[in-house]
């Protein structure tokens, strides 16, 4: 037996002219903890720094390469192009 639990999604009640207005928040989109597998993985380093990390097997051993954004999505950006890059060179 499986259980299903009820979302509600949060309602902001605003007054205006003295009538109260119900809005919806701003979406954000969920982020998992764990990444898929053969997307790497990016870490943030400090305040202003993010680093992207891809390190697949070759030959039983791990070939890792590391990129570094000032953003998360810059950095999201850069590691789809070293992955890309990566396993064309692989492929040869």
């Amino acid at each position: 037996m499986t259980a299903v639990l009820a979302v509600r999604t949060p309602v902001c009640q605003v007054r205006k002219n003295n009538q109260v207005q119900t809005e919806k928040p701003l979406f954000e989109p969920y982020k998992p903890k764990i990444r898929r597998a053969g997307t790497g993985c990016i870490s943030k380093l400090n305040d202003h720094l993010y680093e992207g990390r891809y390190s697949p097997r070759v030959d039983g051993r791990r070939i890792s390469r590391n990129v570094y954004a000032k953003t998360r999505e810059e950095c999201e950006e850069k590691l789809a192009e070293l992955i890309e890059h990566m396993k064309k060179e692989l492929k040869k």
